[in-house]
């Protein structure tokens, strides 16, 4: 009995600490609640201020994007109607240069003809084996006159200005046709160069186009940022506009090429006039020595018929270099044929190259002209849904 109420009371002491325990956590409890509930009174005043706060945004984004649609739609009419101007002047424009292209390639094709058609009457007037026969002819003679003269023959100089005559005669004739060839091939390559002049216009006005272009994609970007689908059209005029600088740098870089080739070109054909005159000079001074030599040999003939016996070994000496004079002039003239072969023969394959390259720019044209009407179709699309 005794034990049951000491454990009896034990449990009373401890059950007193225990409503003493939940005597205190009642108290914090209720005082839990309380900031619970001061604290959901202030979540509530926050989820209404955030809900007021959302709703002024969602008004002022609509606003927004209200005025914005509205600011970039009159920019898009703008552009779009400027580009449809400048595409109606990039139309007059191709025309234009498609007629002058034409115009061009027509000259071009008359200037290979007439090229052709000199190239082979030099041939037939003056080719190679004509100057080797009429040479040959000469030294013939020569010979012949030098016999003669052994004889005392009257006629070694009615021989000797024979072939003086026809030697003088063939070789300036052969230089002047040469000399026209160079000179119509330069009236080429001046065309050529007038063409290229052109060509470089028409892509300072491409340039305008672009830069144009540029500015009013500047604009649309310092604006209020679009919706994603304008942006991402936005995107795709960009590259087609990156596109369309690459291709106008390129198109540029080729040009400035071409027109160094031509300017090369034209100081060849210069200098081959140079040479011509060169040799046109040289020709005069060799003509003038086979005329005095000539007349050294009719002086020997004239003086023969006082001297005894066969001919002196100072004669013998003349004929000699005579010939050997003769041997000169014809390799000279040989090598005077080969040099203007070549030059001919690379002066039509600089204009197939030039003629070739002039084909090209025509496809690069039409393509950048493809490019653009792409551009114009884009904008006229992200007009139609803006609206």
């Amino acid at each position: 009995l005794e034990l049951a109420k000491h454990a009896h009371s034990e449990v009373v002491g401890r059950l007193g600490a225990s409503e003493a325990e939940v005597s205190e956590l009642q108290s914090k409890l209720e005082s839990k609640t309380g900031e619970i509930s001061t604290l959901n009174e202030r979540l509530e005043q926050r989820s209404l201020e955030l809900s007021r706060a959302i709703q002024r945004y969602q008004e002022l984004v609509d606003e927004r994007e209200n005025k914005q649609a509205e600011e970039l739609e009159s920019i898009m009419e703008k552009q779009v109607e400027k580009l449809r101007r400048e595409l109606a002047d990039s139309e007059s424009q191709r025309l234009a240069l498609t007629a002058e292209l034409e115009a061009a390639a027509t000259a071009q094709s008359a200037a290979t003809a007439e090229i052709a058609d000199l190239s082979q009457r030099l041939k037939s007037t003056a080719n190679h084996s004509q100057i080797t026969e009429l040479l040959s002819q000469c030294r013939q003679q020569l010979l012949q006159m030098a016999e003669e003269m052994a004889k005392g023959s009257e006629d070694n100089i009615e021989l000797a200005d024979l072939c003086n005559n026809n030697l003088l005669e063939a070789v300036p004739v052969l230089l002047q046709k040469t000399q026209k060839f160079v000179t119509q091939t330069t009236d080429c390559l001046r065309k050529a160069m007038e063409r290229i002049d052109a060509l470089t216009d028409d892509i300072k006005s491409r340039d305008t186009q672009i830069s144009e272009l540029q500015d009013q994609l500047a604009l649309t970007q310092t604006n209020e940022k679009p919706s994603d689908q304008q942006c991402n059209r936005l995107e795709e005029l960009e590259l087609q506009n990156a596109a369309l600088i690459a291709e106008r740098e390129q198109f540029t870089s080729e040009n400035s090429v071409l027109t160094d080739y031509l300017g090369k070109l034209e100081s060849e054909c210069n200098r081959l006039v140079d040479d011509i005159e060169q040799l046109n000079a040289e020709n005069q001074k060799l003509a003038e020595e086979l005329r005095v030599a000539s007349m050294q040999n009719s002086m020997a003939s004239l003086d023969f018929g006082a001297v005894d016996g066969g001919a002196s070994m100072d004669e013998v000496d003349i004929h000699q270099k005579h010939s050997h004079e003769i041997v000169a002039l014809k390799l000279q003239l040989e090598d005077t044929e080969k040099r203007k072969n070549q030059e001919i023969a690379r002066l039509q394959d600089e204009l197939a190259s030039l003629e070739n390259i002039v084909e090209d720019k025509i496809f690069k044209e039409e393509e950048l002209n493809d490019r653009i009407s792409s551009l114009a179709g884009e904008l006229d699309k992200l007009r139609s849904e803006n609206h």
